[in-house]
Formats: structure tokens, sequence, C-alpha cells
């Protein structure tokens, strides 16, 4: 017997792709990845019906609205971060989800947890320090008049990242917008101060040192500073 159902329809936007899982990530990856157990099964769209013969994908995708969105989620970021502003912060967006491109895009979930590699942004590497903001349950069953409404009321966590030579990386078994939030600053300046630091001998009482980024302070860049200062 027929039955009446609800056809939901989530949006993509211009640069929306989906990338094919994989069982393991063993060079740098060039596009946000996501990586399974081999022995992982899937539900379709949020149900306990198996997936038959899935073809799973990673969706990777701009947030929608995205000037509107991004303003709105960048005071959310930093409202979880603990920020008072986002001055000389940068931040990438996106959107993921699991997706079974042999069906339709249908969405998935997977029975064990997906660990999602992200590419390093251009000009950061190992060193750069990042922070991961997820806004939970912000999938795209909204029109835009609720964007704001939504944002505002979503659960937002900050979710721990790793790295490797392959990429930054976390884990997940929840899919929505994303917030990678890094600083990369090309070059740093060190000030020593008399006083501050110690009192330094030959009577000046200011140093700066300009520092590349990845550059350790050498011997000679350190001002001398009396013993009998405790420094």
């Amino acid at each position: 017997e027929a039955k009446t159902g609800t056809l939901t329809i989530r949006g993509v936007t211009e640069e929306g792709d989906t990338n094919e899982v994989t069982h393991a990530v063993t060079a740098p990856v060039n596009e946000v990845t996501a990586v399974v157990d081999p022995n992982t099964t899937y539900t379709i769209n949020g149900s306990d019906i198996l997936a038959v013969n899935p073809e799973p994908a990673l969706l990777v995708d701009n947030v929608a609205v995205s000037e509107t969105s991004e303003i709105l989620l960048t005071g959310k970021a930093e409202e979880t971060l603990g920020l008072e502003n986002s001055d000389g912060l940068t931040y990438e967006f996106r959107y993921l989800d699991l997706v079974d491109t042999a069906n339709g895009n249908t969405w998935l979930t997977s029975s064990q947890p997906v660990t999602v590699y992200w590419p390093y942004p251009d000009g950061t590497d190992e060193t750069t320090e990042f922070r991961l903001v997820h806004f939970k349950g912000l999938d795209r069953e909204m029109n835009v008049g609720q964007i704001e409404s939504e944002i505002n009321a979503c659960q937002a966590e900050e979710i721990t990242v790793y790295k490797d030579e392959h990429g930054i990386y976390f884990t997940t078994q929840s899919f929505s917008p994303f917030a990678l939030v890094y600083s990369n600053p090309e070059d740093i300046t060190v000030t020593f101060k008399s006083g501050e630091h110690g009192h330094f001998a030959y009577g000046y009482t200011q140093r700066q040192v300009e520092l590349d980024k990845g550059d350790s302070l050498t011997d000679s860049q350190i001002p001398y500073v009396f013993v009998d200062e405790g420094y």
C-alpha cells in the first residue's frame, strides 16, 4: 500500500562538490577528505534503513548566503572559542555532509566515526595553531528568513584538531557547517623591556627583534640582563 511521505531537498551552492571517501590518507590532501573504516555501514536520511551498495562521498560546499551567514557564524564562533574579537584571525567556512552518490546524494549517517582531513590553507603548516568550530544541527532545511535565528539558536562546539604531514584532521559523526580558525603572521616582533624583563646592561631600556615565521631567537638577539635581577 502506497503511503504519503515528505521529500526534503537540501540545496548546494555552485561551488559544492563531492569527494569520494577513502580508507587511508598517504599523502598531503588537496581537498577536504573523509577517511572511514572499511567495515563502516550507512543508513539513509536519518532513518534506520541501511543503504544498499552505497557510494559514500563527502559533500564539501561553501556556506549558503555566504556574506550574511559568515558574519553571523563568525560571531557564534567567537562566543564558542571565548574570543573578544577576530582581529588577526582567518576563518575558513565549509558545509560538510556525508552523501550517497549512487542514490541522488541522499545524506548518510555512518555507523562509525569519520576522520576528516582538511588541507593546510596557503601560508600555513604544522607550526600554525588551528581551532575548529562545529555548528551542530545547521542542516540545509531552512529558508533564508530563518538563517539568523537558526544560527543564534544552534549549539556550537569546539572540536579538537590534530596535524600531521598530510593535513589538519579531526573526528566526527555529525555533519553541518564547520569553521577553521587560525592566525598566520608572516613575521613576529619580540620586544624586551628593561624593568619588565630584568634590568638591561649598557644603558638601553628596550630592544625589538624581528623574526621570520618559524625562526628562533639566537643568543645574540637576547639582551644581557644583570644576574642579580632574577631574569
